[in-house]
C-alpha cells in the first residue's frame, strides 16, 4: 500500500512540473467486473491519477486489488496499469464535456496466496467520461472504464495467463493549469 501511495505521489509531482501542463486529476474507481471471472474487487478504493495534455493525450495510472471468491479464497490479485490514450473531447456547453479516450496500457499483475506469481503485458484501454467544470480550473469526471490484457504469470511450479484488466466506473476531481 505504501508503494502505491509513493508511486502516485511521484506521478503527481512529476506531472505537475511538466511545462505543457493542461490538467491533472486524482480520484478513485470502483471495479464492477474484474476480467478474471472468479475475482471480485477487494478494496473499496482503486486509486488513480492522470494528466491530460491540451485535449489530445492522456497519461494515467490506476491500481486495484481483487480476491478470488470461489475456488481459492486466499488468492489475491493486484492489477496496476500505466497508460497513454488519445482523447476525443466534445464540449456540450460551458460546464459539461463528453470525453472519449482510447489507447494502450502496460499492465502489471501480482498474485499472492495460492498460485502466486507476477507478470506484465501490453493491453487495451478505453474510457468514456462526462466532465463537469465547476470553474475555470476545477472539474470533476465520471468515467466508465474498460481495461483488458492477457498477462502471462510466472509462478513457482507453473506458468499461466490471467486476464489483467477490469470494467468499472471511476470518479475523479482535477485541476486545469
Amino acid at each position: 500500500m505504501i508503494k502505491r501511495i509513493l508511486l502516485i505521489a511521484v506521478l503527481i509531482v512529476g506531472m505537475s512540473a511538466a511545462a505543457m501542463a493542461q490538467s491533472l486529476y486524482v480520484g478513485s474507481g470502483v471495479v464492477l467486473a474484474p476480467s478474471e471471472p472468479d475475482f471480485k474487487q477487494d478494496s473499496l478504493l482503486a486509486p488513480m491519477v492522470g494528466y491530460d495534455f491540451p485535449q489530445l493525450w492522456r497519461i494515467s495510472f490506476m491500481t486495484t486489488d481483487s480476491k478470488n471468491t470461489t475456488t481459492h479464497p486466499e488468492t489475491k490479485m493486484t492489477e496496476s496499469v500505466i497508460g497513454v490514450q488519445r482523447l476525443f473531447v466534445y464540449p456540450m456547453n460551458q460546464a459539461f464535456s463528453l470525453i472519449g479516450a482510447l489507447g494502450a496500457g502496460w499492465y502489471m499483475v501480482n498474485l499472492s496466496g495460492s498460485g502466486s506469481g507476477s507478470g506484465s503485458g501490453l493491453g487495451l484501454m478505453a474510457d468514456g467520461s462526462l466532465r463537469w467544470s465547476f470553474s475555470k480550473n476545477l472539474f470533476a469526471d465520471a468515467t466508465f472504464q474498460f481495461r483488458d490484457s492477457g498477462v502471462q504469470i510466472s509462478s513457482t511450479g507453473r506458468d499461466f495467463t490471467v486476464d489483467g484488466g477490469w470494467t468499472g466506473v471511476a470518479a475523479a476531481i482535477g485541476w486545469v493549469f
